[in-house]
């Protein structure tokens, strides 16, 4: 199963405290959070560790991935800083979280050539 952008970035807004549960966000709001979740993913497919489109996170690195975004956006949400500290603790732990997941892919199905020196 997979998570669509929507509902990773109205998580993130609720985790954040901009909109309350099951409300709709600012069309600025949901814009911010929209571009930290495009450039993120961007950068984790540079990086090679993301195989998806936004449009479809897979559920099992949701919470990374979403830990990552609210790090990133919480200082332009003028989130406190007791908070951010908190979020700052989680973002790096769940990036090597991400990484740990994505290893385990393998993401051609062909056979791995060694190259001996």
């Amino acid at each position: 199963m997979s998570v669509a952008k929507a509902q990773i970035r109205n998580e993130v807004l609720e985790d954040l405290a901009v909109v309350a549960a099951g409300q709709t966000p600012s069309a600025a709001d949901a814009s911010r959070v929209d571009n930290a979740i495009e450039r993120l993913n961007e950068e984790l497919v540079a990086d090679g560790i993301s195989y998806w489109a936004t449009s479809a996170v897979p559920d099992d690195v949701v919470e990374p991935f979403k830990a990552i975004v609210a790090f990133r956006v919480a200082k332009a949400f003028e989130v406190d800083v007791q908070l951010r500290a908190e979020l700052r603790s989680e973002a790096t732990p769940a990036y090597t979280r991400l990484v740990a997941l994505t290893a385990k892919r393998d993401t051609t199905g062909e056979p791995i050539r060694a190259e001996y020196f």
